[in-house]
Parts: C-alpha cells; sequence; structure tokens
C-alpha cells in the first residue's frame, strides 16, 4: 500500500522557530547586563576571532547586508565594544577592532556557547547530533532543489 503521508515544509519551520526563539530569548536574557541583545552575538565572536575585519569582510562572513552590520557596528561603538583605525571621519577603508570591554565580551559570548553546546551534548547523543545535522542538510538541499 502506498504512503500518502506528506511532509509539510511548514512543519520543520514552526520547529525551528520555537527552538530559536527559545535559544534567543536565553540568550537575550543573559546579555541583558551588557546592553545588547543576540543580535549582536555573530559580530562581537567573529571580531574576536577574527581580531579585525572590514566592514566588507564582516558582512560576507556572516552573509548579512551591509545596513545590518553597519547598524550593529555603529551601536556597538556606541557602547564601548567595537572601534576602528579610520585615520579620518571620511575614511571609506578601516579595519574593525575589540575594545578591550568587547574582547572580555567575546569571552563570556565564548562560554555561553560551550555552555549552550554542553547542554545540547547533555540532551542529544552524538549519533542524535549527527542525525539531526544529516536531516538539516538533506532538507535545505531538498529546498534549494524545488
Amino acid at each position: 500500500m502506498e504512503s500518502h503521508f506528506k511532509v509539510s515544509p511548514m512543519l520543520g519551520q514552526i520547529q525551528t522557530n520555537k527552538i530559536m526563539k527559545a535559544a534567543k530569548a536565553q540568550m537575550n536574557k543573559l546579555l541583558r547586563p551588557y546592553g545588547i541583545s543576540s543580535l549582536y552575538f555573530p559580530f562581537i565572536l567573529q571580531l574576536y576571532f577574527n581580531e579585525s575585519m572590514t566592514l566588507k569582510e564582516l558582512n560576507e562572513a556572516l552573509g548579512v547586508d551591509k545596513a545590518h552590520t553597519t547598524r550593529a557596528i555603529k551601536d556597538l561603538k556606541k557602547k564601548g565594544y567595537v572601534y576602528d583605525d579610520r585615520k579620518t571621519p571620511k575614511a571609506l577603508k578601516y579595519k574593525l577592532y575589540l575594545t578591550n570591554e568587547g574582547t572580555e565580551l567575546a569571552l563570556y559570548l565564548k562560554s555561553v556557547v560551550d555552555r549552550f553546546e554542553k547542554s545540547l551534548s547533555e540532551a542529544l547523543s552524538q549519533e542524535e547530533i549527527k542525525t539531526l545535522v544529516s536531516l538539516h542538510e538533506k532538507i535545505l538541499a531538498a529546498i534549494n532543489n524545488i
């Protein structure tokens, strides 16, 4: 007998959204004392792991648009976590760096990532994690082939 069960892409999307929402809420709670939200998380860590980057390099590494990166960096500068090496205010080419406070924040974020990973590794076996990654890759490939 042929199965007529249909997989709705929305089912996976709903579950993924719930997971992302829970992770963001937890991350926002942990970042509240630093005056930033989870939106800034990837920018801080990217600069930490690369020591310095241009806006273009940051855009490409994170896969976000230029306006989003510009706003995030402007906010992070204002909060004292990032600075640039511009020689003049109108300079178009410059590198971005973390301040000492930004580096401290990055180390804290790294510890948060480690805790998230530890929590996941305690909740799922290595085999389950491999299966989950494999399923996500298959779903992404299928969606890209539509």
